[in-house]
């Protein structure tokens, strides 16, 4: 990790963790126990998220949970069940575009792609009745049920990094791992933090506070195939209601940014829009969801216990080939 300070009185740290680049800005004086503090909590969260929720680390509290055979009580801690929790308002907000439990499938597309095969398994369906699970323990219904967080994790990870902040006293600061972002307060120059997307052949500024902004997109990682009989080029993005990889094609959702409160919920819904057949689709289903007006207190609560479902909004970009 490193840090430094520029002429606009701005703290930068940053680093690569998990091959992915991460990069903090700080908009205020800090102390050397405040930096200190700030490079504990960027150390302590990633850590978190590697131990508890990477499906990758093969002794991660999740891959642990993701060997065991059906029916075998597994030890789930506090944390892992509010992300479920957190993850199942999702999926059915989303109607099942974003679900975290298609991990064997999407290992298996994953091991299969690259080499230019395709997956011998075949998954039907994953549903969150498919496990049990109580203040302690969880049970699998099927042993081929697996979860996989990477729809969201990256924004959950800036989510901990910046509330912690928030916890220690900090004010103005933009937190990014992997294109997923927060910004709290103000840039130094005394306006809004400003964060650059792609939207069909031109890019804009998006201005953030208080805000997050998350993008997902299949511009890379695609994988030419001979699938049944036709050449095929998947993307590496699994659509949870077939668990087969989406295909490129012309006027696809290429990429899609959500803009919400919080980072996670603008990873997952940024990864479910990825699943509409057209732009139009996905239009017409944001809107229908997220200009529906709550009574005060009955708002849909998806993070931190507080409504959040208000001011998001969306950019699709389309490939063009």
């Amino acid at each position: 990790m490193a840090c430094n300070k520029n002429k606009t009185k701005i703290t930068t740290f940053e680093g690569i963790a998990y091959t992915i680049p991460y990069q903090i800005h700080v908009a205020e004086p800090l102390s050397k126990l405040k930096r200190k503090q700030i490079a504990s909590i960027i150390e302590t969260n990633f850590k978190k998220i590697d131990s508890t929720f990477n499906h990758w680390n093969p002794n991660s509290e999740i891959s642990k949970i993701n060997r065991a055979k059906a029916y075998i009580p597994t030890e789930i801690s506090h944390e892992l069940i509010s992300l479920i929790a957190f993850s199942k308002v999702l999926n059915q907000l989303t109607v099942n575009r974003y679900n975290p439990l298609c991990g064997a499938a999407i290992t298996s597309w994953k091991h299969a792609l690259p080499v230019q095969r395709i997956p011998s398994n075949t998954y039907e369906k994953f549903t969150f009745d498919d496990f049990y699970l109580n203040k302690e323990k969880i049970i699998k219904k099927r042993e081929d049920l697996q979860f996989d967080f990477d729809g969201l994790i990256k924004g959950l990870l800036v989510d901990m990094i910046s509330e912690d902040f928030s916890r220690i006293g900090l004010e103005h600061f933009f937190v990014s791992w992997g294109g997923e972002i927060y910004a709290h307060g103000r840039h130094s120059l005394k306006r809004s933090w400003m964060v650059g997307i792609k939207l069909d052949e031109t890019a804009i500024t998006v201005p953030l506070s208080n805000e997050a902004i998350a993008t997902s997109g299949s511009l890379t990682q695609n994988y030419n195939i001979l699938y049944r009989g036709n050449p095929t080029q998947f993307t590496h993005i699994i659509n949870p209601n077939t668990n087969i990889p989406l295909v490129v094609k012309n006027k696809a959702i290429e990429s899609a940014s959500i803009k919400a409160p919080y980072c996670a919920i603008a990873d997952a819904l940024a990864t479910a829009m990825m699943i509409f057949d057209s732009k139009q689709t996905a239009i017409n289903w944001f809107e229908s969801t997220f200009s529906k007006t709550y009574e005060k207190g009955k708002r849909n609560k998806l993070h931190s216990n507080k409504n959040n479902l208000q001011n998001v909004e969306l950019w699709i970009n389309l490939r063009s080939n």
